[in-house]
């Protein structure tokens, strides 16, 4: 679908497909082309198309259920015979026209006007952001009534075709998500709509629109839930696979009470669901109210879904190429920049309480210098309570504001860190409440019997998919792919293409696919090439006492300091890839050769990364210092 939502339109085949499965009348009676289903089963399909992608789970429910219902529900036998068969079986789309410029949905507020005359009513007003309007068929338009006198009547409900004389399509509503399916204006011109086709009585026109935007909501929430079981699924693939410093990241605390608390979320939000369906199913009154809560707060809790997905997902969550369906799209907003620091949560919690950090606040706070006009320095840098925050449009500059500012800013830091630290607190507490990590990945797995586990590709879209996404794991390109990228390499000539060629020198074709940083092998051959397997005591001595130092200034926050030797693992001391950068700045510093953070996972442990230095530093004299033994492997 990421080509759909690119071109901002649906593909044709979908539609069709979608119409010969009975998706266009998911409760339409069967004898007009529609599947007659219960509420129950409405909101499991919802889920599923939800789970496969947003905009396809949108384009059903806005039809089905602010589409179809009015008219099943509200129009005369006439009116229903006419259409049913053409919304029910695909041929034709519906719309639901009650939003306006200034109105909204705000009933009360509404501008567009019918006035009675004979035989029907005259419309007049403007709509706009109706999904599905410039595809649809016939619409159906809210407007307040009024009769020949001008008195009021209330609102009245109507059905008028797409090519009702005077009814004109606006333009389309550029949306940042959603994009394969239009949302438009709408303009009425004194557009005449015979009597035969008012939905219900004149003037209870908000009695249709309650019970069919109620529906929408409950269908809203469906949708929901299965995008947010779908979110999970990404989630427990990707935290299975990937491997970070600490070891799995889904035996991570932090990413098992996340996962945890989305499973439990999805449970509630599944039964608040199942239930007002049910209650629908058996004959009662739609619970507007409860309708209402479904939506507000499963729509809020799938944005948090998505957000900790992202998050999760670090830089991945960051491509496009990622985001195959548009389960996720749309909440990314600046869940980006958020969630690279967000994910970094596992290593903070160590961090809490640490002086050395603490310490830098203050100070960095009053360093900081706000260049703003003069004229918004008094209404934007007074302190709290002076009277004058809210004057936005004060002209005279603040005299106390190069004082205050930094007063505020190292304040206003405090208050997010103690926050902050609540929050790790409070989750560390309940994460050892949570089940262990396989009971969670279970959990998830049994989504699958609801939304299915597919990798849904959509043809002509040539990225392949990435693997720690991915159901199964698979190459990240086809094979054909992958030769396709070698082509420009076919012709090199290699030592064995050369065989015994005279004065071929006896070295191998460097790789061109090798991304070592400049000395690297340089190093590592001189590391290879210790016969004796030795490593200078000063650079192993160098390297210890950067890593306790690292200790002693608070980077592994209040944990307490483990025995350190020469062949303890990095890992295990907590140094992971947040905490590798400032240690690497601080080896190199001490021994004066070139070191990257990321050498720290090619050499794990103190004597490995010594006989890096040594290797790395000029001239013979390097090994001449005093050296200890390597065992041997």
């Amino acid at each position: 679908m990421r080509l759909a939502d690119e071109r901002r339109s649906l593909p044709p085949h979908v539609l069709l497909d979608f119409a010969r499965q009975g998706l266009f009348g998911l409760q339409a009676p069967l004898g007009t082309g529609g599947l007659a289903l219960a509420t129950v089963d409405l909101v499991r399909v919802m889920q599923q198309l939800a789970a496969i992608d947003l905009t396809l789970a949108t384009l059903v429910g806005v039809h089905n259920g602010l589409g179809l219902r009015p008219l099943m529900r509200h129009a005369p036998l006439a009116l229903r015979a006419r259409w049913l068969p053409l919304l029910a079986g695909g041929r034709q789309l519906a719309a639901f026209a009650m939003s306006e410029p200034q109105a909204g949905s705000n009933p009360r507020a509404i501008g567009t006007r019918a006035l009675r005359v004979d035989g029907g009513w005259r419309v007049s007003g403007e709509k706009h952001l109706i999904g599905l309007a410039s595809w649809a068929g016939v619409l159906t338009v809210f407007a307040r009534a009024f009769d020949p006198a001008g008195r009021a009547l209330g609102t009245v409900a109507l059905l008028v075709p797409e090519d009702a004389p005077g009814l004109l399509q606006g333009p389309e509503a550029l949306t940042m998500g959603m994009r394969a399916i239009v949302q438009n204006a709408v303009r009425l011109e004194s557009v005449f709509v015979p009597d035969a086709q008012v939905l219900g009585a004149p003037g209870s026109g908000m009695e249709v629109a309650k019970d069919a935007m109620g529906f929408a909501r409950l269908g809203i929430g469906a949708l929901c839930v299965g995008a947010m079981k779908r979110c999970a699924q990404l989630m427990a693939r990707y935290a299975a696979r990937r491997e970070v410093a600490g070891g799995r990241l889904l035996d991570n605390p932090a990413t098992r009470l996340h996962l945890h608390e989305l499973d439990c979320a999805i449970a509630a939000g599944e039964a608040l669901v199942a239930a007002l369906a049910a209650q629908v199913d058996e004959g009662g009154a739609l619970p507007l109210d409860a309708c209402s809560a479904a939506k507000c707060v499963l729509s809020e809790l799938l944005w948090e879904s998505a957000d900790r997905l992202v998050q999760m997902l670090g830089g991945r969550g960051y491509l496009r190429t990622t985001w195959r369906r548009n389960c996720c799209a749309m909440p990314v907003r600046c869940a980006f920049s958020r969630g690279r620091a967000k994910s970094c949560m596992p290593t903070l919690a160590r961090w809490r309480g640490c002086p050395a950090t603490a310490s830098r606040i203050p100070s960095a706070a009053a360093s900081a210098r706000p260049r703003l006009p003069g004229n918004w320095r008094g209404c934007l840098l007074q302190p709290p309570g002076s009277g004058r925050t809210d004057a936005m449009a004060s002209s005279r500059p603040g005299p106390c504001w190069p004082r205050r500012r930094p007063l505020q800013s190292a304040h206003w830091v405090r208050q997010r860190l103690d926050a902050l630290r609540r929050r790790i607190e409070s989750e560390t507490a309940q994460a050892g409440n949570c089940p262990a990590a396989e009971a969670v990945l279970a959990r998830v797995a049994g989504y699958a019997a609801s939304i299915g586990d597919g990798d849904a590709v959509s043809p002509g879209e040539a990225q392949g998919i990435d693997p720690m996404l991915a159901r199964e794991r698979t190459p990240i390109v086809a094979d054909s792919q992958y030769e396709a990228m070698l082509a420009p390499f076919a012709n090199c000539v290699t030592k064995q293409d050369r065989g015994a060629e005279p004065g071929a020198e006896d070295v191998a074709a460097p790789s061109p696919l090798s991304f070592e940083p400049a000395g690297h092998e340089q190093a590592s051959r001189q590391v290879a090439a210790n016969a004796a397997g030795q490593v200078s005591a000063a650079s192993l001595e160098r390297v210890l006492g950067c890593i306790l130092k690292w200790f002693r200034e608070g980077g592994a926050g209040d944990a307490v300091m483990p025995a350190v030797d020469a062949d303890t693992s990095f890992g295990d001391l907590g140094i992971d890839s947040l905490a590798s950068v400032p240690l690497a700045l601080e080896l190199e510093a001490a021994c004066g050769v070139a070191v990257s953070a990321e050498l720290l996972y090619d050499y794990p442990t103190a004597r490995a990364l010594a006989q890096y230095v040594d290797g790395l530093r000029d001239g013979p004299g390097a090994l001449v210092e005093e050296s200890v033994g390597v065992a041997p492997g």
